[in-house]
């Protein structure tokens, strides 16, 4: 997987964890898709403050998974989901899409 990709799926598992300014950067970039010059001019900070934070940020938020795990358990628990989906027991389904939109929230 693309580290840009994978950053984005790590973003809503980890985000809170960060600062403000990390958090702001991180988005601008990863999600909004802004350069790295655009930034620094929104900000009205450094490109090199940007580019700093911008390997920090992501960095921290690698170590998180790597410690936490909590993006690779999410995709395991939807995984086992589909699979009891497939079985296509009404009362199965609705517990489970339950439980999926408590993981969403």
């Amino acid at each position: 997987m693309e580290k840009f990709e994978y950053i984005n799926e790590l973003m809503p598992f980890y985000q809170s964890l960060l600062t403000v300014r990390q958090n702001e950067i991180l988005q601008h970039y990863y999600f909004e898709d802004l350069s790295i010059t655009e930034i620094s001019e929104l900000l009205n900070i450094s490109r090199n403050a940007v580019f700093d934070a911008l390997k920090k940020s992501t960095a921290l938020i690698i170590k998180y998974e790597k410690k936490l795990g909590l993006c690779l358990a999410y995709k395991r628990r939807m995984k086992l989901y589909e699979q009891l989906k497939s079985l296509e027991i009404t009362q199965v389904d609705n517990i489970i899409n339950e439980l999926i939109n408590m993981e969403d929230q």
